[in-house]
């Protein structure tokens, strides 16, 4: 019976001291550093579709099919959009093409 008795004491001071630990470390051992986290640092841009867009992309659509040189399509570009063509402006148009004439892409 005092095996026993002491053997539960144990149990509850080794129980105690892990409470007592954990609660005095800092949780940062606990946690990931920032560099380990997944997606810690992202961004999201939206960008809107605007008339401009929509319509560049219905014209570009009809040279595409009616067979325009690559002159007529350029011109078309350089009309709608200031020199040099943003990456976003040629995305967003490039998208519509895609849903107002899939055949081209």
């Amino acid at each position: 019976m005092d095996v026993s008795i002491f053997i539960h004491f144990l149990q509850i001071k080794v129980f105690s001291l892990f409470i007592l630990c954990s609660l005095l470390l800092p949780s940062s051992f606990a946690q990931y550093p920032q560099s380990k986290i997944p997606l810690g640092e992202l961004k999201v841009r939206v960008l809107k579709r605007k008339q401009i867009h929509i319509k560049t992309a219905a014209l570009l659509c009809a040279l595409y099919k009616n067979g325009g040189t690559s002159e007529k399509i350029n011109e078309a570009w350089s009309e709608r959009f200031v020199s040099p063509i943003s990456a976003d402006d040629e995305y967003l148009v490039k998208s519509i093409m895609k849903g107002m004439c899939p055949e081209i892409y």
